[in-house]
């Protein structure tokens, strides 16, 4: 009789989820989170509060929603691919009068962006807890939250930027082309999404050359240059000068040194580089609180020690490239309320660290491999101890900017708008000059096609010259030292009535609404 053996079963390791299962499930709570703060925002009115937001919405919208629809409405200095994102949705009406069709397109970003950075960090860091911990840094900053339920185009770069470190890391571990072609498709979003991207271009060059693969790093910057060359002809083409949005009128360059010219004080880190750092780390203070730029710094150093120095250096270009323009005088400013004059503008601008402080969380976890899980948590919940001991919105820099930013321009275009929308009558014809007073149109429930406006050039540009042949729009709707003020003023004959003037603060030239006055027979 053959002896009976006792074997022992060997242990099976734990059963995981699939992969493609946990991506799923990141997306969801990711998703129901933006859908959560989109909805807070559009029940308080808070989507179009900045006036970059209502700027983008609109610019956005005159592509499809013009009297003489063209390309060149795609304009200069700001970059299109934010726009071009949310025209789906603006075609549909009720969507662009409350701002939803900008807030939709930008939330969905923010929620690639989280999971395309769980996907790169998981390749870098190979385990779950640095992972999680870098997407929860990255998630739970309620300034980036809040900007994801605007139109604003820091949440559409953020998800650039983690396709493009996804494709970095996928470069590394498998060398293949397919991710040199991913890399080139986010360059190319990046790009035209904001100027930091194109310091992104040089970096991965570097790194794919610094790998020694010589014909990949010829690919990719042959493919990648084709976005900065297209926006150089674009320019070009449309405004005869290639760097038309560098040092155009409406230029970041142009409008600081128009309002040098009105005698306004230069911007303190102009020439001095500890100014401009000092003023741009005291808005990351501030839009992401201590304890998270605490561990960015900690991060970066953490990072370093994994010999993650290009994955560091891709996420560190979008900050250097700001203080660079904050020292250089290109136009670049940023005031947060501890550092004179006291006062917020471009906090925003801050939030580049973010995305380095996700990393340099992720590189400290796994540096613990004992304590990752508790490493993970204390860090999460040292980045989230702010935010939950004080969960008032005012706290939050960024929406509070663009709550005082906003007070008297929002005041102005409601009561215009409150004025125009009834007395308007469909046909009439408004000569008005483009940017802020767009959205009176917008909350009148006005057409922009019902609008003449700068964007359509020829015929815009032959009213303002020669108003006494060809001025004979309905209405005239501009700032009281703007061009189509000015032609209505310079006919002959009073041709048109105010019928409201909103004074505006600041010494700044009061908002006039004029309607043309009846033929009288003669």
């Amino acid at each position: 009789m053959a002896k009976r053996r006792n074997l022992k079963k060997a242990k099976s390791p734990p059963s995981r989820p699939p992969r493609g299962l946990v991506i799923l499930t990141l997306a969801f709570v990711l998703a129901m989170l933006a859908a959560t703060v989109v909805l807070w925002s559009h029940s308080t009115g808070q989507i179009l509060a900045y006036g970059d937001a209502e700027a983008h919405l609109n610019i956005a919208r005159k592509l499809i929603d013009n009297r003489h629809p063209a390309y060149r409405e795609l304009g200069t200095v700001w970059l299109p691919v934010p726009h071009l994102l949310m025209l789906p949705l603006l075609a549909i009406d009720p969507l662009y009068r409350n701002g939803l069709a900008g807030a939709i397109p930008s939330a969905c970003c923010w929620v690639a962006a989280g999971v395309l950075l769980y996907a790169a960090i998981r390749k870098l860091a190979g385990a779950w807890e640095p992972t999680a911990c870098a997407v929860a840094i990255f998630a739970f900053n309620p300034n980036l939250l809040y900007l994801a339920s605007t139109p604003m185009t820091e949440p559409v770069f953020y998800m650039e930027l983690a396709g493009l470190l996804y494709s970095l890391a996928s470069y590394r571990e498998s060398g293949k082309v397919g991710a040199i072609i991913g890399a080139i498709l986010w360059s190319w979003c990046a790009v035209l999404t904001r100027y930091e991207g194109w310091m992104l271009l040089p970096v991965v060059a570097l790194f794919l050359a610094a790998q020694r693969k010589w014909k990949h790093a010829a690919i990719y910057v042959a493919g990648a240059s084709i976005a900065p060359l297209y926006w150089f002809a674009h320019n070009w083409w449309i405004y005869g000068d290639p760097l038309e949005f560098y040092r155009g009128e409406w230029s970041a360059k142009a409008i600081y040194q128009r309002g040098q010219a009105r005698g306004a004080t230069p911007y303190p880190g102009i020439g001095h580089w500890t100014v401009a750092i000092k003023y741009y780390l005291t808005a990351a203070r501030v839009a992401l609180d201590a304890p998270t730029l605490w561990i960015a710094a900690a991060g970066l150093i953490a990072a370093l020690y994994k010999r993650w120095y290009w994955f560091v250096l891709l996420l560190i270009a979008a900050p250097l490239v700001t203080i660079s323009g904050m020292e250089s005088g290109g136009g670049v400013e940023i005031f947060v309320p501890p550092l004179w004059p006291f006062s917020y503008y471009n906090s925003r601008y801050a939030l580049a660290l973010l995305p380095l402080a996700a990393l340099g969380a992720a590189a400290i976890v796994a540096l613990m491999p004992r304590f990752r899980g508790t490493t993970a948590i204390v860090l999460v919940l040292a980045a989230a101890a702010p935010w939950i001991a004080y969960p008032r919105p005012s706290n939050w820099v960024v929406w509070a900017e663009s709550q005082t930013n906003s007070v008297e321009r929002r005041a102005w275009t409601h009561k215009v708008a409150a004025i125009l929308g009834p007395s308007y009558r469909p046909g009439d014809r408004i000569l008005y000059s483009f940017g802020d007073l767009t959205a009176i149109l917008r909350e009148a429930g006005i057409p922009l096609r019902a609008g003449l406006q700068s964007g359509n050039q020829l015929e815009w540009l032959r009213t303002i010259a020669r108003p006494d042949l060809y001025l004979d729009q309905d209405w005239v709707l501009d700032f009281e030292d703007g061009p189509a003020a000015t032609a209505a003023r310079g006919l002959r004959n009073p041709a048109y009535t105010v019928v409201t003037r909103i004074p505006r603060l600041h010494k700044e030239a009061a908002v006039v609404l004029l309607h043309r006055n009846p033929v009288t027979p003669q």
